[in-house]
């Protein structure tokens, strides 16, 4: 090639040079629109791999046998997951079809990482009354991956006088579900709501929020408190009364 002459050189050649991309800016902004969402997907199955399931044993101190060959399994299952959403991404880049079918692939690898968090699921108690200062609130939590996961779940009320526990972490088995218990506190009678919602282990949601309503009847407490105070005061106006009118000792 060095050998050969130029088939064009200096102006010749700039000027068939293209001056523009020849994309529109409504194209340009369909195309970084895509791009947006297929590395969105792709961080979304990376964060479920390092964030949600449960770590390999190579983490932990156990390295049982049958625990090690899940985790390669585990392993393997992301990778085909990963590599599903790339084969998707490349025919996305290649497309020469319309562009509704193109945005059908798009949402295609979208459809990967939303079925991944979509399959863990919450079922908190529909409402819970509490007849005492304290009490517990369960909440059910659904694992429909097949490989077992460790999240954490954030309980945060409405109200300063009835409140929850805020944090809890617990560990679901595959295709299985666990219950995870809150402890209610309450200062005095009233409702609240319970905002629940599914955390991953560095504290970032991955799940609609739902609620429960908590209902706190203490009335009866309150009246002794309040019955209490009265004749506190009753016996301190009394011992103030005493102190000035009773008669002194000769001594005194």
């Amino acid at each position: 090639l060095s050998s050969k002459e130029a088939y064009r050189s200096g102006s010749n050649a700039l000027s068939v040079v293209p001056q523009s991309s020849g994309i529109s800016s409504i194209q340009r902004k369909a195309l970084r629109d895509m791009l947006s969402s297929l590395a969105k997907a792709r961080s979304e199955i990376r964060r479920f791999s390092q964030k949600v399931l449960a770590e390999s044993p190579s983490e932990s101190p156990s390295g049982d046998t049958e625990d090690t060959e899940r985790a390669d399994s585990s392993d393997i299952w992301i990778n085909n997951l990963l590599n599903a959403q790339s084969l998707v991404a490349r025919r996305s880049f290649g497309w020469t079809g319309t562009t509704s079918s193109l945005v059908s692939l798009v949402k295609m690898s979208s459809s990967i990482p939303s079925g991944l968090y979509d399959a863990i699921s919450i079922t908190p108690s529909e409402t819970i009354t509490v007849v005492s200062e304290t009490a517990s609130m369960p909440v059910t939590v659904r694992n429909g991956n097949p490989y077992p996961i460790r999240i954490k779940l954030s309980s945060l009320t409405d109200s300063m006088e009835i409140v929850t526990s805020r944090i809890s972490e617990t560990t679901v088995p595959a295709l299985s579900e666990t219950q995870v218990t809150f402890t209610v506190r309450v200062a005095t009678s009233g409702s609240a709501t319970a905002h629940i919602s599914l955390l991953d282990r560095d504290g970032e949601s991955f799940s609609r929020e739902r609620t429960t309503t908590i209902t706190s009847t203490l009335q009866i407490n309150d009246k002794s408190g309040l019955v209490i105070i009265i004749i506190a005061v009753i016996f301190a106006i009394l011992g103030f009364w005493r102190q000035f009118h009773r008669q002194k000792d000769p001594d005194e």
